[in-house]
């Protein structure tokens, strides 16, 4: 009886150890993992100090968790003079060789990330920490991806000889459970508003914007969006 007792006692902890074990699914649908981000063209804050990239090189938008979720009510005054120098000094290189691209606050910490291309296609995420600005580690972290529907091929050139996929992410942001992003399709009107819902599924809303240009008397098919 005894035997049997310990039996059942011991076959009840392993249940319990299992089930605490067992990993929560994340609301976001996040799973841990390193995000192959080929590009950073523009970025944005979700709910729970997500940041969302959009990465116009894939064609992909990656959903973040930075781990920067302690609230803090009122952020403090920033002023950061030189600021393409100081960042082209924390990565060892010089102004020349470095975009900054875009910037995002966190509502929660109110921290501020940039992100920067170097010349060299290199993207950087990095936050300002103090006086100091700080890489934003993108491997083994929790995050999701979604492709974008209809961009432009990696072939495909403007007049000028430079790639449309580079295009075609030039701004995102979130607002109630979707991403929204304007930039270039491979649609005759390449201006483009897209919608995407968060956590990431395969729904995606498309609109094209037509824009006539009364100085050059005609269409402008390919006019890269800017919002």
């Amino acid at each position: 009886m005894k035997k049997l007792s310990f039996l059942a006692i011991t076959c009840a902890a392993f249940v319990i150890l299992v089930a605490a074990n067992r990993s929560t699914p994340d609301p976001y649908g996040l799973k841990k993992g390193s995000a192959s981000v080929q590009s950073i063209s523009a970025i944005s804050f979700g709910p729970d100090g997500i940041l969302f990239i959009g990465d116009s090189k894939s064609a992909m938008v990656f959903a973040v968790d930075t781990k920067d979720k302690t609230a803090i009510e009122k952020a403090a005054a920033v002023e950061v003079k030189d600021i393409d120098k100081k960042i082209a000094a924390a990565l060892g290189t010089e102004t020349k060789n470095i975009r900054i691209q875009d910037m995002a606050v966190n509502p929660l910490s109110k921290k501020i990330y940039f992100a920067v291309q170097v010349v060299d296609g290199t993207p950087v995420l990095l936050t300002l920490e103090g006086d100091k600005f700080q890489s934003v580690n993108l491997k083994d972290i929790a995050f999701s991806q979604v492709s974008i529907a209809n961009v432009p091929g990696e072939d495909v050139k403007d007049r000028n000889g430079r790639p449309l996929r580079d295009q075609s992410i030039s701004d995102l942001n979130y607002a109630d459970g979707s991403v929204m992003l304007s930039g270039l399709s491979n649609q005759e009107f390449g201006s483009t508003f897209r919608k995407i819902s968060f956590p990431f599924t395969d729904k995606q809303e498309q609109a094209s914007l037509e824009i006539y240009h009364a100085a050059h008397g005609k269409f402008e098919t390919n006019s890269p969006i800017r919002t």
